[in-house]
């Protein structure tokens, strides 16, 4: 509403009436070990394209050829995803790990999906880092369109790789 005065010109602070310490609480495996580690490791959130050199998109299990054929498949899933909760979100990932052959024995001998090498190579893709929130979590924020324009850049980083460039 239009105020006849204007709350920050015409008044005068007297007296401090409360005041409270804020406290930022972490798991004990966070990253986060002060809040001077925030900025840092949080970045990727505030920026167009996170800048990373193309070799962080490989690691164990994950060479330059099974990366494109990777970030293709998880770039097409995710292109027709409508629902963008991290529920969701973690299935279509689930499904792509699965169809792309990322499964591990499980002791009592079923397979289930390893998400290790895939989730890795998505997480570097979109934040250029290896350590990073939940990756279903960290998509729903960066949101659909960031997301795919990140995987993008990264399948083009990694055909460079492919190809020896």
């Amino acid at each position: 509403p239009k105020l006849p005065y204007d709350t920050f010109k015409d008044f005068t602070p007297i007296s401090i009436l409360a005041s409270s310490p804020n406290i930022l609480v972490v798991r004990v495996d966070s990253p986060f070990k002060t809040l001077a580690d925030v900025p840092a490791l949080t970045s990727f959130f505030f920026v167009e394209r996170p800048e990373y050199d193309s070799e962080l998109l490989l690691s164990k299990g994950m060479d330059a050829e099974r990366a494109v054929t990777a970030l293709d498949a998880v770039s097409a899933a995710l292109g027709e995803q409508d629902d963008w909760t991290p529920e969701a979100l973690l299935r279509i990932l689930d499904a792509t790990v699965t169809r792309l052959g990322f499964l591990r024995t499980k002791a009592d001998g079923s397979q289930v999906p390893d998400r290790g090498p895939v989730f890795m190579l998505v997480r570097v893709a979109v934040s250029g880092r290896k350590e990073t929130p939940g990756l279903p979590e960290m998509l729903k924020v960066l949101g659909r369109e960031r997301v795919l324009a990140r995987l993008n850049v990264a399948l083009e980083k990694v055909r460079g790789l492919a190809s020896g460039e």
